[in-house]
């Protein structure tokens, strides 16, 4: 009788894939926690504060400057369900991405639907009528889309007044 074991060549592949992203977020913020100017603020420069009220500011912002303390508390932050404040708003994040969380999920699902039906509609024509210059353009078309920089194409969706969903398809 043959004894079925669990595929461990699966579960040693996720593994490495979960290190490989833990790995690469770690190296990122030690990038950019070790940039020059990052822990500089507008505050620090803004001539009406006292020195004193500059050096208590920066003390302040003491705690994110350790990479391990940083991702210590940010790690139990996140899993108590703490993701801070936004600096910008002065508002709890949570509170910011269930605010935005609809118009977002609406963004997306209607940008895919539309990629997704353009992208069918373009591949059954191509393959239905096998024109070579019809199926040269749409390969040009998706070759150059493919290969420009997605933040390239949000700016010209921006400069262009098209809606999120455009820009996403």
């Amino acid at each position: 009788m043959r004894v079925l074991l669990p595929n461990f060549s699966v579960l040693r592949r996720i593994a490495r894939g979960i290190l490989t992203i833990v790995l690469a977020l770690l190296f990122s913020a030690a990038l950019m926690r070790f940039s020059p100017g990052w822990n500089v603020e507008e505050t620090d420069l803004d001539p009406r504060l006292s020195s004193s009220s500059v050096r208590d500011l920066r003390a302040e912002r003491a705690e994110r400057r350790g990479l391990l303390r940083f991702y210590g508390s940010f790690v139990s932050q996140i899993t108590s369900g703490n993701f801070g404040e936004s600096e910008l708003f002065k508002r709890p994040v949570s509170e910011l991405i269930a605010e935005r969380a609809p118009t977002t999920l609406r963004s997306v699902s209607i940008g895919l639907l539309a990629a997704w039906s353009l992208s069918i509609s373009i591949a059954s024509l191509t393959s239905r009528d096998r024109k070579a210059l019809l199926t040269a353009a749409a390969a040009s078309v998706s070759g150059a889309l493919l290969s420009c920089p997605s933040a390239l194409l949000a700016i010209v969706s921006l400069l262009l007044d098209f809606p999120p969903p455009v820009a996403i398809a």
